[in-house]
């Protein structure tokens, strides 16, 4: 297979690092789609039409709106291709306001990515297992934390019921790239993996 790989394979691999989410591969896919229409070519959608910046706790001058979209998804085409159509079905005219950036992201978020999540996790839990796995990470209502935390999380919600291997839970979702790992590395530079 290795052989196969290496002499005749093409990666296709459309994360790009979100630092610099204008040279996104992804963000070229939707301004190349959006220009279909005839009245966007060659145009940028992002500056066009949506705020300029979102307002980020961790960062005092706010997120580039494309960095925040990216941060949604998997980085993959379908992800991508999927919230814009959901922030599209909230859009009325001009510039996108804040609320109807958020609605179109929520709505991509409960009626997409979240089926897809459990679509990905079938078959290696039962489906009770990974409805109590969305609750419990629901109810951490926070964005980074520790496996002890969720393994906390999950004895306060469920402290009767026979509990689920976390370690396995978390480790489908990083294969499925619903998580990743953080790392603090030398020099206080945080370090992400999916």
């Amino acid at each position: 297979k290795n052989k196969i790989r290496q002499d005749a394979a093409i990666t296709l691999d459309w994360y790009h690092d979100a630092r610099t989410p204008e040279t996104s591969k992804l963000i070229e896919l939707i301004n190349l789609r959006a220009s279909l229409t005839g009245d966007l070519v060659g145009k940028d959608i992002f500056t066009q039409f949506f705020p300029e910046r979102m307002r980020v706790r961790s960062e005092s001058t706010g997120q580039d709106v494309r960095r925040f979209v990216l941060d949604l998804t998997r980085h993959t085409p379908r992800d991508m291709i999927a919230l814009m159509n959901y922030i599209q079905q909230s859009y009325t005219r001009g510039r996108l306001s804040l609320d109807q950036l958020y609605a179109g992201a929520r709505g991509y978020s409960v009626e997409y990515f979240v089926p897809e999540i459990k679509d990905e996790l079938a078959g290696y839990m039962t489906p009770d297992d990974i409805d109590r796995l969305l609750v419990i990470f629901g109810a951490m209502r926070k964005r980074d934390f520790t496996l002890s935390e969720l393994s906390e999380q999950s004895e306060r919600l469920y402290p009767k019921s026979e509990h689920m291997d976390l370690e396995l839970a978390v480790r489908l979702l990083f294969d499925c790239s619903a998580i990743g790992n953080q790392e603090l590395r030398p020099g206080g530079t945080t370090y992400y993996t999916f």
